[in-house]
């Protein structure tokens, strides 16, 4: 394997990809090429970018076609069933710790980091200008994350925004 990151806008990834042939080509059904710089701790000037093929998920033996059926929290429909609680909680699964919803459903957290509105004077701006109210915003920024495959919210998130949309919501952050 080797390591390579790689920049998205002002973000950087770690990806681990398959050593390749010497001339970098693999080719079939289910490669991508990603342009990454091949990380040097030791002299970050003289990295370059460079072409990486990739195999993309789908293309991979083991992968099933159909999306997984997710209940109202995210979790596994289909998954394994555990004692329902109200709560998430952790529990020990085939010698794994797992995260379990409150419906008793394996779960796994996809979330955002920080969900705000942002408090300087451009963002207040924007946000007067695009949403109706905080309830609007967190309404619009749920449907937004479900879209993308998030099912929650991380540290430093507005917690009461998200408190107030999780008490009627059908999909709870």
């Amino acid at each position: 394997m080797k390591a390579i990151y790689v920049i998205l806008g002002a973000a950087a990834l770690m990806l681990a990809v398959p050593a390749f042939s010497q001339d970098g080509a693999r080719s079939g059904k289910g490669y991508v090429m990603v342009q990454c710089k091949a990380r040097n701790s030791k002299n970050p000037s003289a990295e370059k970018w460079k072409d990486y093929p990739c195999m993309t998920v789908d293309s991979l033996p083991c992968a099933n076609a159909a999306p997984d059926r997710l209940n109202r929290y995210g979790s596994l429909e289909d998954g394994p069933t555990f004692k329902a609680t109200g709560f998430y909680r952790t529990e020990k699964h085939n010698g794994r710790w797992i995260t379990v919803d409150p419906v008793g459903k394996m779960h796994i957290d996809a979330v955002v980091c920080t969900i705000t509105r942002g408090s300087g004077q451009t963002q207040k701006a924007s946000y007067s200008r695009k949403f109706k109210s905080r309830k609007d915003w967190m309404e619009k920024t749920a449907r937004m994350l479900y879209d993308y495959g998030f099912n929650g919210a991380g540290n430093w998130s507005e917690t009461d925004a998200i408190r107030e949309y999780n008490a009627g919501a059908e999909k709870p952050l």
